[in-house]
């Protein structure tokens, strides 16, 4: 047994460097949508809708994305008439984790640049 734990340690490190940093994240990224009633919208939701519309209106269109007055979520309005929702799944933060916790483990050696990699990959997965 001894001998497969040396003859893998490299792989059994990376797996678990992973899904600590996996856990570690989720489980902040839940308490923060805790911290929010079950009938509000988190604030990176909001601020998705908020973008989303923003670069719409860029090329003209008649859009307006709204919070629903029942539902937690943002209604996507286009030419008046309802066309989609936003919800909290839709706003990247769950890639943005699983990929923070590849990329953290994968480039552990990097350390200096790993921050500003991460930093400038997670804008451009939220865009």
């Amino acid at each position: 047994m001894k001998k497969y734990l040396v003859q893998f340690k490299p792989f059994l490190v990376f797996v678990s460097i992973f899904f600590l940093t996996y856990i570690v994240l989720t489980l902040l990224y839940k308490f923060y949508l805790n911290s929010y009633q079950a009938e509000e919208l988190d604030a990176v939701t909001t601020m998705a809708g908020r973008n989303a519309e923003q670069s719409l209106k860029l090329f003209n269109y008649d859009i307006i994305i709204q919070k629903s007055s029942q539902n937690p979520w943002l209604e996507i309005i286009l030419n008046g008439r309802f066309i989609a929702r936003i919800i909290e799944g839709c706003n990247a933060v769950s890639v943005m984790i699983l990929f923070v916790s590849f990329v953290a483990d994968f480039f552990e050696r990097l350390k200096k640049n790993i921050t500003i990699y991460i930093f400038w990959s997670c804008i451009y997965l939220y865009v």
